[in-house]
């Protein structure tokens, strides 16, 4: 964690969290860690020859945007509304279109991107481990609260965490600048 981060300023930003302002505390730490600047996009037949596997983000319209605007919106702006999430605030991607086709319902839009060959991935169950190992005091409280800040604040690009459906798992992106996107279509 750098001198630039206040957790004391995070943990009060945590306390505003909701469905309209997303998980603006996250801002912070992608701010301290120099992550928020924008997604490199490249062509189609750039992105074919990339190594990893592809992830996908579906999205459907929300706030007055249409599901591509906000797709565009995370690919270029420099902090973009931060989600909630189960196992941790920040982007979800699957490993399935398929599955994210359901968060891009009627109207939506989806994005496929890789994570780029020296992205810092922890998996879940290790960062909770990480996680219980930390004494709860007013300056740590935010560690246990999000354990997607503790990831970010470490230096993680991304979460890897399993899914109910057996074999399969999903990312919780974290810096933006580890990622590589095919172009919007």
């Amino acid at each position: 964690i750098t001198d630039e981060l206040s957790l004391s300023s995070a943990l009060a930003e945590y306390g505003q969290t909701n469905s309209h302002n997303g998980a603006s505390h996250l801002n912070r730490v992608f701010e301290a860690q120099g992550w928020n600047k924008p997604v490199e996009v490249v062509p189609d037949e750039v992105f074919a020859d990339l190594p990893g596997d592809s992830l996908y983000r579906g999205l459907s319209s929300f706030g007055g945007n249409s599901a591509k605007e906000l797709s565009e919106q995370f690919l270029s702006e420099s902090c973009p509304w931060v989600g909630t999430g189960i196992s941790g605030n920040g982007w979800y991607f699957g490993v399935k279109n398929t599955v994210v086709n359901n968060y891009s319902s009627s109207g939506g839009h989806f994005m496929e991107v890789k994570l780029r060959g020296d992205a810092k991935v922890i998996d879940y169950e290790e960062l909770l481990k990480l996680q219980r190992g930390i004494d709860i005091t007013p300056d740590t409280a935010i560690f246990h609260m999000d354990s997607s800040f503790l990831a970010a604040a470490l230096g993680y690009d991304a979460v890897k965490v399993p899914s109910p459906r057996a074999g399969e798992f999903y990312h919780i992106v974290l810096n933006r600048t580890a990622l590589i996107a095919r172009s919007l279509s």
